[in-house]
């Protein structure tokens, strides 16, 4: 999906990485997942396992921090998170992200999020927030092995904290799903200005300019699943839901008036992801 076709284009790679995070998640003999590997550089940090959730058993919930304030010009961010077969982790931040104006170098944020056999992984950052004049390039990939289920989620919206209408430069997205193999099972790409959402172009945006996606990928689960997406959809939101390509899971992308709406979209499509998957609702996370 594209918004715009953008006459922009991100600064070429730089050779050397900002900051890298490695995450490991691996299942303890009392059935609980710890953290097993950690490597946070500056600006990252990582907050201590909190154990939330009575299903999946044993989920560990890590926050994500940064004291950095946010994304910044020239900023190239890496990120792998694993969890081993059989463990149990919902990954979150602790706030929204900032992108701060990154004329003229952008800034990019790479995440692989790789769930082996049987595990149960949360990738769920909160909204990425674009000041004026931000460029940024976001790439997930996840791999899922047999019988794992990711569930991925990525938001925006622009924000000009001055109040005079100045709007962001630039959001590429990128979402990759494959398998252990390599076999690509779905890609989501879209490009999007924050010129175009100010225009509010009915057909596009038109007066909801803030966005989300989810992704729960749990291959077998096809319409079921697409059909329990569908209802927790917002009234306050537009929005739909269907399934992902290769019986692969299901997802919805959804636009929503401001902030609050779509936040509380997200939560409510989250919630009846795990309602079905677990027979469960996943406990708040405080913020």
């Amino acid at each position: 999906m594209s918004f715009s076709s953008a006459d922009h284009a991100l600064a070429p790679d730089q050779p050397a990485e900002s900051a890298r995070l490695q995450l490991g998640f691996r299942p303890g003999p009392d059935g609980d997942t710890y953290v097993a590997e950690q490597y946070a550089a500056y600006p990252f940090h990582l907050g201590r396992v909190h154990y939330l959730d009575t299903e999946p058993a044993g989920m560990a919930t890590v926050y994500l921090q940064s004291s950095a304030g946010g994304i910044y010009a020239g900023d190239r961010l890496a990120m792998e998170i694993t969890a081993e077969p059989g463990a149990r982790a919902h990954v979150t931040t602790q706030a929204p992200t900032i992108i701060h104006r990154t004329v003229p170098d952008g800034a990019r944020q790479q995440v692989a999020v790789t769930a082996a056999a049987g595990a149960f992984l949360e990738y769920l950052p909160d909204t990425a927030i674009l000041f004026p004049g931000a460029s940024l390039s976001s790439t997930v990939d996840v791999t899922v092995g047999q019988g794992a289920t990711v569930i991925v989620q990525d938001a925006f919206l622009g924000h000009d904290p001055k109040g005079a209408g100045a709007t962001f430069d630039l959001l590429e997205s990128t979402v990759r799903i494959s398998d252990p193999g390599g076999r690509l099972l779905a890609l989501d790409r879209y490009q999007v200005t924050g010129a175009v959402l100010a225009q509010g172009r009915i057909g596009i945006t038109g007066d909801h300019p803030v966005h989300g996606t989810i992704m729960v990928i749990h291959p077998g689960a096809g319409d079921a699943l697409a059909d329990a997406l569908r209802k927790g959809l917002g009234e306050e939101t537009s929005g739909g839901a269907s399934t992902l390509p290769n019986d692969s899971g299901a997802w919805a992308r959804v636009t929503a008036p401001d902030g609050a709406s779509l936040n509380a979209a997200m939560a409510a499509l989250w919630a009846a992801a795990r309602i079905h998957l677990t027979g469960h609702e996943p406990k708040r996370r405080r913020k």
